[in-house]
């Protein structure tokens, strides 16, 4: 069983290096599509991809970034993942706090094929943006983001706000995914337990205001949801007295304060009402998805440019 995983990446050049080398020791592949940054991401992307063999950088493509576009890149390599093999959804700010590899084999029923996220979200509490705000008045220049975010961030609360985000996809010879869907058609039955991950969203002064600007442009193109319309950055911040705040470090406990899904009061808002499970059950074990992926069409990868092609919206990119 291999793991592959579909990144897209749009000015990240704080914390991409730091994701990549995270990915490159959880997946056995790792695609990368850049969807127009405009600082040293997609430059670190490929850096990294020509020292490291399980990193491919695929193109920079300026587009409106939505989660679909990993359907251009899925179907360009889809002849190279093996049925039962793991696609996923991973994205530049996140972390696996148990590698997904431990967790589906730890965690993951065989006929469960659909992993949901369990975020936990490193937040910026109000006394954090205070002082970073008075170093900008101090220094003339806004705070940078750490070169270990791991290390340096260590406020986090249990979201409980983002339970529908899927992760996991275990993969079939005729899966198909189309890049108007935000996963591939028919991803399978939803397993019982969320994958933890460490969310951080927010990195430094200069980090968010770049990241609400970017956001409230790009809302303006393809819209996104409210939270993507809040664009001050203290409508995001945490008081420090918030009782849902707890601290971790990198030698805390491995799976923080992972529930077991039969526990009482567990979430289990991302699992289907029983009597659709039951059904979901039923279509999962009748084959008759591998008859539907006969019907699917994926996105046209041909329609993404290729690495040594790269193309920018009004002008060339330099290679």
């Amino acid at each position: 069983m291999r793991l592959h995983a579909f990144l897209l990446v749009r000015d990240e050049g704080d914390i991409i290096a730091q994701t990549l080398a995270h990915l490159a020791g959880c997946f056995d592949s790792v695609h990368v599509l850049d969807t127009g940054s405009t600082d040293q991401t997609w430059s670190i992307v490929r850096d990294f991809s020509q020292r490291e063999p399980r990193i491919t950088a695929h193109a920079r493509w300026e587009v409106s970034g939505n989660v679909g576009l990993r359907a251009y890149m899925f179907e360009r390599v889809r002849d190279s993942i093996d049925p039962g093999d793991w696609i996923a959804r991973v994205d530049a700010d996140e972390f696996y706090h148990i590698p997904p590899r431990a967790f589906l084999a730890q965690y993951v029923a065989p006929h469960e094929s659909r992993v949901f996220a369990q975020h936990y979200e490193f937040v910026v509490t109000r006394s954090q943006f205070e002082q970073w705000e008075r170093i900008e008045r101090e220094t003339g220049a806004a705070p940078q983001s750490p070169d270990d975010i791991q290390s340096a961030r260590a406020r986090y609360i249990r979201d409980e706000a983002m339970w529908f985000e899927y992760r996991l996809f275990r993969f079939r010879r005729g899966m198909r995914w189309h890049h108007s869907q935000g996963n591939p058609f028919n991803p399978g039955l939803t397993a019982r337990l969320r994958i933890p991950i460490r969310h951080y969203r927010w990195r430094s002064l200069s980090q968010m205001r770049t990241r609400l600007a970017l956001r409230a442009a790009q809302s303006k193109l393809d819209p996104h949801g409210d939270h993507w319309q809040r664009n001050d950055p203290r409508v995001w911040l945490i008081d420090d007295a918030d009782p849902s705040l707890r601290t971790w470090h990198p030698n805390a406990p491995r799976e923080l304060d992972l529930p077991a899904p039969d526990a009482p009061h567990a979430d289990l808002r991302h699992l289907e009402w029983p009597a659709k499970r039951r059904k979901q059950v039923l279509l999962y074990r009748s084959g008759l998805p591998h008859v539907l992926d006969l019907f699917r069409t994926g996105s046209d990868p041909s329609a993404m440019p290729h690495n040594s092609a790269v193309t920018h919206i009004g002008a060339p990119i330099t290679q």
